[in-house]
């Protein structure tokens, strides 16, 4: 079982297992990870976070400073951008006759062209046009072949979630960052965001959901969450 809660200025996940020991840690995206015995009153586990609430603070913000830098993208020219399955050479054109990005599939270029706007937002909105693109057409064949259908989806540029579903709104997420990724791995998300629609946690029946839809999809999950997320200034 998993519980997803917010307490103090903590994210958590929490895992109910089938352990005898309360065990806790940051993941590499500075969230807040907690393997419980099953049964466990979550009002231990706050005066746990509370006793070693200093420790806890310490090391959250450490793995926020490491994202940090792993996240930061200058954009500069000759930067290599990965746009679904090709890669191109950035082309930054400063004091342009106009904003705007382009890409020119002749020469493998993405032309940003920066005049009075910041150039990651230029950049941001060019990405989320291309993303787009893609989302339609997948969207519109998962929805079909599942015969679940969300009623509002959004791009958000997310740091540590690949995609996210509310149940109550049927409304679905998708980090902007897949457009970095080949287009099998966005397949893969929509289809789990729209799976969560009638199984909101990563139960045995979501699983099975998945893998009747999807069999190969571990290995791609496992293949995504290797991938590194990029963040532009």
């Amino acid at each position: 079982m998993l519980l997803e809660t917010k307490y103090r200025d903590f994210n958590l996940k929490i895992h109910y297992k089938k352990i005898k020991r309360l065990y806790l840690r940051i993941d590499d995206w500075a969230e807040v990870k907690i393997s419980a015995p099953k049964g466990l009153k979550l009002e231990y586990i706050q005066k746990f976070i509370d006793k070693n609430y200093d420790f806890i603070r310490e090391e959250v913000e450490k793995a926020q400073a490491e994202m940090e830098k792993r996240f930061f993208h200058e954009l500069s020219t000759g930067d290599k951008i990965k746009i679904f399955d090709t890669e191109y050479s950035l082309l930054r054109i400063n004091q342009a006759p106009k904003d705007g990005c382009k890409i020119n599939q002749e020469l493998k270029i993405i032309e940003l062209s920066v005049q009075k706007k910041l150039a990651k937002d230029i950049f941001i909105k060019f990405l989320t046009e291309k993303l787009t693109e893609k989302i339609i057409p997948a969207l519109e064949f998962w929805q079909k072949r599942t015969n679940l259908y969300c009623k509002e989806w959004k791009i958000k540029n997310m740091k540590s979630r690949w995609g996210s579903c509310k149940p109550s709104t049927k409304t679905l997420c998708f980090n902007l960052q897949l457009v970095h990724q080949e287009e099998k791995y966005l397949e893969y998300i929509i289809l789990h965001e729209l799976i969560h629609l009638i199984e909101p946690s990563h139960n045995a029946n979501f699983k099975r959901h998945l893998s009747h839809y999807m069999p190969n999809w571990q290995i791609l999950r496992k293949e995504l969450n290797t991938a590194e997320l990029l963040h532009y200034n």
